[in-house]
């Protein structure tokens, strides 16, 4: 934003001398004015840059994690002008916030961020969980061009604290080391990595897993039911065996026995009903039936 002659710096802003090359070489002055300055110089504009803190927020659809796996993630930044450098900003890098992010520090923080993401496995990052207590330990699994380690997140120092927030403080740090060699006037008021997503084919092949996982599972709970009918069947067919040889029977005298012992827990469970008929095979084609009568109660039965 550019005023000249009789203007107030609006709140949150800093103005920016810039003096026109009438009495002198012109250019951007060191000194920078605050809301309660006023101008009245034709010969100076002011340019009023935002010292606000801007949320700058970047996402990848397709970052790979240290299993070699692709999620979707995202991160935000905040950041804002370092108070009295907005000269800087205005002379060497944009005149705004904005501008100095996005020539400047735009494909740093990215890098930075793939980095970090690389350093875990995809379900570290997609829950989040807490780092466990115990002595930090690292394994290769990070692309060689990084020349970092892979963390083995069951092993991570530092109990209670997140792996997001453990990236976030991360990021931040590479991030003020970056602005500092610079010299770029900002400052950096907060960093926040989200929770990954998986990537949407990685969603697809974990479905077909499950998938296949329950396959597995229903398979071999039919075997198990098959196995214990199976020994079950076996315990009787060795019981019944047994039984003949004590007895001193033969097989089809045993089954003759089994189909009496059928038919008489038959007749037992048909004793209550009246006039049931109940016919008995008897081998070669003749056949016995028999009326099961009703049984009655002492004191229904007639007098003599």
């Amino acid at each position: 934003m550019t005023c000249k002659g009789n203007t107030n710096v609006n709140p949150g802003f800093e103005g920016v001398y810039v003096m026109n090359a009438v009495f002198s070489k012109g250019g951007i002055a060191t000194e920078v004015a605050d809301p309660s300055r006023v101008f009245d110089a034709p010969t100076t504009n002011v340019i009023q840059v935002d010292m606000r803190p801007q949320r700058f927020d970047e996402a990848w659809g397709t970052m790979m994690t240290a299993d070699n796996a692709l999620i979707d993630f995202s991160a935000y930044i905040f950041l804002k002008v370092a108070k009295g450098q907005s000269h800087v900003l205005v002379s060497e890098f944009g005149g705004s916030l904005g501008e100095a992010w996005k020539v400047n520090l735009e494909k740093q923080f990215r890098v930075i961020v793939r980095r970090q993401c690389q350093l875990y496995r995809m379900t570290t990052l997609i829950t989040g969980v807490k780092s466990k207590k115990g002595t930090s330990k690292t394994t290769q699994g990070a692309p060689a061009a990084t020349g970092e380690k892979s963390v083995v997140e069951e092993e991570l120092p530092v109990t209670g604290v997140s792996i997001l927030e453990i990236m976030g403080t991360e990021v931040r740090r590479q991030m003020l080391e970056y602005i500092k060699d610079k010299k770029i006037p900002v400052e950096i008021v907060d960093v926040k990595m989200s929770k990954a997503t998986p990537n949407g084919k990685v969603i697809e092949e974990m479905g077909n897993t499950l998938a296949q996982q329950q396959r597995r599972k229903t398979q071999a709970e039919r075997k198990l039911a098959e196995d214990a009918r199976k020994a079950a069947e076996d315990s009787r067919a060795i019981a019944d065996k047994a039984y003949q040889t004590q007895m001193g029977i033969t097989a089809e005298q045993y089954i003759a026995l089994e189909r009496i012992n059928t038919l008489k827990e038959v007749a037992h469970d048909l004793k209550d009903r009246p006039n049931v008929t109940l016919v008995l095979s008897l081998g070669g084609g003749s056949k016995l039936p028999l009326t099961i009568p009703v049984v009655k109660a002492p004191n229904q039965l007639p007098a003599n």
